[in-house]
């Protein structure tokens, strides 16, 4: 298999899981079940995020794509840092649970976009193999 395709399944994976684990730990802090957070659903997504970044500049090698040049990039990683602000206060126990609910607006809308903009990416660059 050649590393593009490795690297891609892997990020992409990755970013379904994040999503997912995203979605799971908030929906049980809004039941009442604050436990999770002495479980590995406290650990497991950043052990998730750091395999994703890591195919993400893995990807950023195979391909030799470049933030601040690729358009497409560079709102990728505006989104994801937003992504990240708004995420660290809606998981936040100490804030209020109303200032969590609005935070969650971010985190909630911008992965579709976070992962759409994998489309602005020009065809001709999508399959570069490493030899």
């Amino acid at each position: 298999m050649h590393w593009y395709t490795l690297l891609k399944t892997l990020h992409v994976t990755t970013a379904c899981l994040t999503a997912a684990l995203f979605t799971l730990r908030l929906a049980l802090d809004a039941s009442g079940r604050p436990g999770w957070r002495t479980t590995p659903l406290k650990w497991l997504p950043h052990l998730n995020d750091t395999v994703l970044l890591a195919a993400a500049l893995g990807l950023l090698v195979v391909t030799g794509w470049m933030p601040f040049v690729h358009h497409w990039l560079t709102s990728k990683v505006l989104l994801l840092l937003g992504y990240i602000i708004a995420g660290r206060f809606a998981m936040r126990p100490q804030y209020r649970f109303s200032t969590r609910l609005i935070t969650v607006g971010y985190p909630a809308e911008h992965p579709p976009h976070i992962f759409c903009s994998q489309a602005q990416a020009p065809a001709s660059t999508f399959y570069l193999p490493l030899k």
